[in-house]
């Protein structure tokens, strides 16, 4: 008897423990079919022993393509919360292709920290019925330079005011952000130009980044997007240009054109010098850290090479030829 005590003595504690840290999505409800360019309520049942964001989202189970997500952050406790998840304009009319899916994290976690998911299959999806937010046509350029600012021409269609957010970033790796630009445009339809700054330090590649292009509500993020459209296969290349502000700065290569060294010299600190060929391939890259440094030109043929100079306040590009 004693022992059957302890028995179940033990068991209760093991329920509790688990009941206290449960992390768990146990119901999603979700409209079946879905329209393009809606927004829809998906409500999720939860246990969560700490509080915690519950992320959904709406994808092909074909080829995985994501048509919508949103997240919110809900408090400890067994509870059911209703979540709107704005289904991308451009989503494919099909029948049972869809999954609406939802997972528990920590908060700010994503998809990798995920402590529990559950997915509700077999969802249609219809044509848009009326006006909707969407992103008609995007010309975005397939080659950046470092420092410089493109234009980004976009052609959209908006249900109230939204804004139209460019992003360039790595497709890919640790997916970093080199430069970003936001406009807002009223209701309707009609084509603007948003401006994008690259960053100054973007490495030179080919193919490696991507330009995205989002329709979102009014200060909200990629997250809540309405609509993407994604230029890939974009490359950086070095700067070809120092601009005035630049050139006021003091940067000397002298001399220019030369045969084994050169000198670059500048009124501000040199962090860093780098040498490019023409096509982009990085030849030397150099920490510098003072404000002269003496660049060996031995190692390299002759020919004309782009010179890189990174200071604190920015970087500088120049032609060198070696002869």
């Amino acid at each position: 008897m004693k022992k059957l005590l302890l028995y179940l003595t033990f068991t209760g504690l093991l329920f509790a423990f688990d009941q206290t840290n449960a992390q768990e999505i146990t119901n999603i409800t979700a409209p079946d079919p879905v329209e393009g360019g809606k927004t829809e309520m998906i409500t999720v049942d939860y246990v969560a022993s700490a509080q915690s964001d519950i992320v959904i989202s709406l994808q092909s189970t074909v080829d995985w393509t994501n048509y919508g997500s949103a997240r919110v952050t809900v408090d400890a406790g067994t509870g059911s919360v209703n979540i709107n998840l704005t289904v991308t304009a451009n989503i494919p009319p099909a029948v049972d292709i869809y999954k609406v899916g939802a997972f528990i994290a920590p908060v700010g976690g994503g998809y990798p920290d995920r402590l529990h998911e559950l997915n509700l299959y077999n969802i249609d999806a219809v044509a848009p019925a009326g006006p909707i937010d969407q992103l008609i046509n995007v010309t975005a350029p397939t080659e950046v330079a470092q420092g410089e600012t493109v234009s980004i021409e976009v052609e959209y269609e908006a249900t109230q005011q939204r804004d139209i957010t460019v992003l360039i970033q790595e497709n890919g790796g640790s997916w970093a952000k080199y430069g970003a630009g936001t406009l807002t445009v009223e209701a309707g339809t009609g084509t603007i130009n948003v401006d994008l700054p690259v960053a100054a330090d973007i490495p030179v590649a080919t193919g490696t980044y991507k330009i995205s292009t989002t329709l979102v509500p009014v200060g909200l993020g990629w997250e809540s997007r309405l609509d993407e459209i994604v230029e890939y296969n974009v490359s950086a290349t070095i700067a070809t240009a120092i601009s005035n502000n630049q050139m006021d700065l003091g940067i000397k290569i002298f001399p220019n054109p030369a045969s084994t060294t050169t000198t670059i010299s500048s009124e501000t600190n040199i962090k860093r010098v780098s040498l490019y060929a023409l096509s982009g391939k990085l030849m030397t890259d150099v920490n510098v850290n003072a404000s002269e440094f003496q660049l060996d030109l031995k190692p390299f043929s002759k020919g004309l090479y782009l010179l890189s100079v990174t200071r604190e306040n920015g970087i500088s590009s120049s032609k060198l030829v070696i002869k």
